[in-house]
């Protein structure tokens, strides 16, 4: 009988600590990677599975190499996760919402039914979830297959849209 070594194998249990960092958005909308004293321009990568909001994201450079990988960004300091949302909204991972059209609720959701940049839409959100406001102005609403809708100016939203609306904003 021939023996064949093996590598060991890792404990799933016992993880790796983790480097800390932060996110900024600058007014110029490059998103910065604050590490280990450095600044890093990075790209927002949403990874797989995209059915699963906030979460999964890769942070990569310019080269295209990954320097953070981001499992949940409710994990994050709320800077960082504000840097995150917005950095996806100007992105273009998003509709941008210019008219409400009705806003009904359902059995644990709320249907939303918006006329967009890219037309008209109809999207589901939990009753629990919100609309976010995001660093540098604007709203940024997730449904539940984790596809962004963005408004730029609640306040310019046509009547009566902007009122349906207003009941879910502070």
């Amino acid at each position: 009988m021939h023996l064949v070594k093996t590598a060991p194998l890792l404990d799933p249990v016992k993880k790796k600590e983790e480097k800390k960092f932060s996110l900024v958005l600058e007014r110029d909308g490059d998103l910065l990677l604050l590490k280990n004293g450095k600044k890093i321009k990075v790209n927002i990568k949403p990874c797989f599975p995209w059915s699963t909001p906030g979460k999964y994201f890769s942070l990569v450079n310019k080269d295209g190499e990954e320097e953070v990988f981001v499992a949940n960004s409710r994990s994050l300091d709320q800077a960082s996760k504000n840097a995150i949302d917005q950095s996806l909204a100007e992105a273009g991972f998003s509709f941008t919402i210019k008219k409400i059209l009705k806003i009904e609720e359902e059995f644990e959701l709320r249907r939303w039914w918006v006329e967009t940049a890219q037309g008209e839409r109809q999207f589901q959100t939990k009753l629990l979830d919100w609309p976010r406001e995001i660093q540098g102005g604007g709203l940024l609403i997730q449904d539940v297959h984790g596809d962004l809708f963005y408004i730029k100016d609640p306040a310019k939203l046509p009547l009566p849209g902007r009122d349906k609306l207003s009941a879910f904003i502070d």
